[in-house]
């Protein structure tokens, strides 16, 4: 009997030292951690949230050399693997029409009859590149920043196209427009392009679109705009290549 007692004695004392050797290993990781974020925050947080970058980054491939990480009224933002540019800006020069002239430092410039666009690129985690493109319109023809901003937009669901005419639509307003749309409301959608028509007609039920028009109008039967551009989300949120 003294015997047992003294092994539990034993191990009573040996547990306290095995909580704090656990104890210890927590916290000089926990150190550790912290010190790792110190010194890679600027790398890491570099561009705000990381996620919506590496889940496009996740994508690219040897077919897949640009995904689109987020759209703005004015600007889209791509990611390529660094040194691996050509098929965005072979993308941009087909779409504008631009020819490119310089790169100056990390600045692409392009130009055509017109105007001059910039395109400005950014390392990214030493291993990809983070580019600003300007916004212009499927069928082609640039917007330049300031024609963007004088864009309407909204987010819809595409519900039916209209019985007989394959260029217009009916969609369903999935937020509001100040005190015009209200979150609910049915639109009537004019494309104005066979390629804003080719995009909306491939809806599905979980797909959602953001529809880029100059005016709203009010017709007797329901409001009524022009579609000029469209960006296509699907079930997740993320934009569609088209």
């Amino acid at each position: 009997m003294k015997r047992s007692k003294g092994w539990e004695s034993k191990a009573m004392k040996s547990n306290p030292s095995k909580l704090k050797i656990a104890l210890g290993i927590v916290v000089v990781c926990l150190i550790l951690g912290i010190a790792i974020m110190a010194l890679y925050s600027p790398v890491i947080f570099q561009r705000g949230n990381p996620i919506p970058y590496l889940r496009a980054a996740a994508k690219l491939n040897d077919d897949t050399q640009y995904v689109q990480v987020k759209q703005t009224e004015s600007e889209s933002i791509y990611i390529t693997r660094k040194g691996e540019s050509d098929a965005l800006l072979r993308m941009f020069a087909e779409g504008t029409g631009a020819v490119f002239q310089e790169q100056l430092g990390s600045t692409y410039i392009f130009s055509d009859d017109d105007k001059e666009w910039l395109l400005e690129s950014e390392i990214y985690w030493k291993i990809y590149t983070v580019w600003v493109v300007p916004i212009f319109s499927s069928d082609g023809n640039a917007q330049n920043h300031e024609q963007a901003s004088h864009l309407l937009s909204l987010n819809v669901k595409v519900i039916e196209i209209v019985e007989d005419n394959d260029n217009l639509f009916l969609v369903e307003a999935l937020e509001s427009y100040k005190d015009k749309i209200s979150q609910g409301d049915i639109i009537s959608v004019a494309s104005d392009s066979a390629e804003v028509s080719d995009i909306l007609r491939a809806y599905q039920e979980n797909y959602s679109f953001r529809i880029y028009f100059p005016q709203i109008d009010d017709t007797a039967d329901r409001i009524s705009v022009t579609c000029l551009d469209v960006v296509q989300y699907d079930s997740n949120g993320e934009v569609i290549q088209q």
